[in-house]
């Protein structure tokens, strides 16, 4: 299947990568799409997509789903959600990099409309505060958590558990999820 590269990155007009991801992020907050925004362990590429839904997987393995970003919980009795990357960039030595997959293309020709379109400077991203019940796990509970997890590595269940916390924590309404990434 051949791709029509109709875009480099030099193509749109040169904008900082803070600016850029403002306007992606003002974007997800005025249609309510879902993002995901990561960079990987010793890397400095930041990468970016946006899901225009949000789908549990249903019985597919992950070698066969798209282009995206899962989320699992540890409880297998609750529900994963992956967001498909209807558009991903990625964002190196802060400028935008070239295109190497399809959907970073379009993402990009998507991007150079909306750019040309953005006149005035856009305040940052402002998401909403919602108040969701404290998911946190307690201190006993997390350590079981790991010894079920060596156990079940030891039986050849998993070669690799990554047990995680969460804290929830308030926010100042000055704050802005760009500059804290």
């Amino acid at each position: 299947m051949a791709v029509d590269v109709k875009i480099s990155a030099s193509k749109i007009p040169a904008q900082r990568e803070e600016r850029l991801f403002h306007i992606l992020l003002n974007h997800v907050r005025e249609h309510n799409y879902s993002f995901a925004l990561w960079r990987l362990p010793n890397t400095q590429t930041k990468n970016l997509i946006i899901s225009f839904t949000s789908t549990p997987p249903s019985n597919i393995t992950l070698e066969e789903l798209p282009e995206g970003f899962i989320f699992h919980p540890f409880d297998n009795q609750k529900q994963s959600h992956f967001l498909k990357a209807d558009l991903s960039f990625s964002f190196l030595n802060g400028s935008l990099t070239k295109p190497r997959t399809p959907t970073e293309i379009s993402s990009q020709n998507w991007l150079q409309e909306v750019v040309s379109k953005t006149v005035a400077e856009r305040a940052k991203p402002n998401f909403t505060k919602k108040n969701n019940a404290d998911n946190s796990v307690d201190r006993d509970k997390f350590e079981q958590l790991v010894q079920t997890s060596i156990q079940q590595i030891e039986a050849g269940t998993f070669e690799k558990i990554v047990p995680s916390r969460s804290k929830t924590i308030n926010l100042p309404d000055s704050f802005d999820v760009i500059e804290a990434f």
